[in-house]
């Protein structure tokens, strides 16, 4: 069931306070639901980033994610889901930031930040062929991103001078 406004608005009311006098939100589920979620989804973004901005990434994370739960049209998915996993790695959480970078490339396979993620993520949890082949696909989508390239160079060097005994055994392979 997709999420109540009030539930959006509980959520959010701390950001929501910037506005004066406080707009009129509506109390029950009606016609302007989905437009009213809209909005609140865009606050709860700009909140996230603002909190991001500032160092506060568990914050970004919940806001992100609150921005996710209140999107009635889920067409920004992708990037708040590639924002909360960036915020996931800066707080030292791969694993969950990888599940984010994956959920943000099945909802966006041609959104080349989406696989800069999922390689961030992947080198943070030492799988550096992973990473390098995430890499490669975000460069793909987006040739003359220079982020991209040096990420991608990076993690080739780093492939490189990793000796064959250390390296993870390849995704889906069993020891």
């Amino acid at each position: 069931a997709p999420p109540l406004v009030s539930t959006c608005i509980r959520q959010l009311r701390p950001d929501l306070a910037r506005y004066a006098p406080q707009p009129h939100w509506p109390e029950q589920e009606g016609p302007e639901a989905p437009l009213v979620m809209a909005v609140l989804s865009r606050e709860a973004k700009l909140a996230a980033d603002a909190a991001f901005k500032a160092a506060e990434h568990e914050r970004a994370m919940r806001l992100y994610s609150v921005a996710m739960g209140c999107n009635p049209h889920k067409g920004e998915e992708a990037a708040l889901l590639g924002n909360r996993s960036l915020a996931q790695l800066r707080m030292g959480q791969p694993d969950a930031a990888l599940s984010d970078a994956l959920a943000a490339t099945i909802s966006a396979p041609d959104w080349p930040k989406g696989w800069a993620r999922k390689a961030m993520a992947l080198k943070a949890l030492g799988d550096h062929a992973a990473a390098l082949a995430a890499a490669e696909h975000a460069l793909e989508l987006s040739p003359e991103d220079k982020a991209f390239r040096a990420m991608r160079d990076e993690l080739s060097q780093l492939l490189a001078a990793t000796p064959a005994a250390a390296a993870p055994p390849p995704m889906g392979v069993l020891i």
